[in-house]
């Protein structure tokens, strides 16, 4: 399994609704807010690759996202 702690950059108008949209998707845990424009949150994934396309997939598809970035990774053998 592997794991990533990221920042979400959102615009602040939008915040709410991205936070709820993250909640939402299955690999998403959504820890709180850094302050009216950055949401905390972890991202699940089998493989590095996986996890790097679920932060794109949020950065493309999540309206009011202006970017993913990762504060620490994590890798458990299984």
């Amino acid at each position: 399994m592997h794991i990533s702690g990221v920042v979400v950059q959102t615009d602040a108008r939008h915040i709410g609704d991205v936070a709820k949209q993250l909640s939402d998707m299955k690999n998403v845990s959504v820890y709180g807010q850094k302050d009216e424009s950055k949401i905390v949150a972890v991202i699940e994934a089998e493989t590095a690759e996986m996890l790097q396309q679920e932060a794109e997939r949020i950065e493309q598809t999540v309206e009011g996202v202006y970017g993913v970035f990762p504060v620490y990774v994590n890798s458990e053998a299984q």
